[in-house]
């Protein structure tokens, strides 16, 4: 299954674990959140929790086998546009 969040192509593969896939959820609500309108103090959050690249970040995105460098540099060019 591909879940897109704002032109975000998230794949939710069924082998996955359902550890994975509930982290890989945690990571595509902060994807809206970051790309959204709806509320402005979660969305500098979401932001700036991409731009820090932070331990916590990191460790969202291993447990959601995600490659991390990959998700980030995506956000960061759509926080640009």
């Amino acid at each position: 299954m591909i879940e897109s969040t704002h032109g975000l192509a998230m794949n939710s593969e069924p082998y996955k674990i359902p550890e994975n896939r509930l982290w890989e959820t945690v990571l595509i609500r902060a994807i809206q959140d970051a790309l959204g309108r709806e509320n402005a103090i979660h969305t500098i959050k979401a932001r700036n929790w991409f731009r820090e690249n932070g331990n916590n970040f990191k460790m969202v995105c291993d447990l959601a086998d995600v490659d991390s460098d990959h998700i980030r540099n995506i956000m960061l060019a759509k926080f640009n546009h």
